[in-house]
């Protein structure tokens, strides 16, 4: 993944859990990838992941899982294709 996939990637993911819903569907538009990673460190994490955990603590993020998700399926995010919920 390239540098300019990991800024809209981190960009996505304080525009969602800021409740930016226009900057996060911008930025889906641009290529952000709710799949991929903000952190060229660890790859392995993914911006749907790190949002589930942030909604444990943060009411604010919770409330807005049901547009989150809806905006990431709009703009074809497919969690089964990018075998997210296998732990193999």
């Amino acid at each position: 993944m390239n540098t300019a996939q990991f800024i809209l990637n981190k960009e996505l993911l304080e525009a969602a859990k800021k409740g930016d819903l226009i900057r996060v569907e911008e930025l889906l538009r641009q290529g952000a990838d709710p799949l991929g990673s903000s952190d060229a460190n660890d790859q392995n994490e993914h911006i749907l992941g790190e949002l589930f955990y942030s909604s444990a603590d943060d009411e604010k993020v919770a409330n807005m899982m049901p547009e989150l998700l809806r905006l990431f399926f709009a703009h074809g995010m497919d969690i089964a294709a990018r075998n997210i919920l296998d732990d193999d």
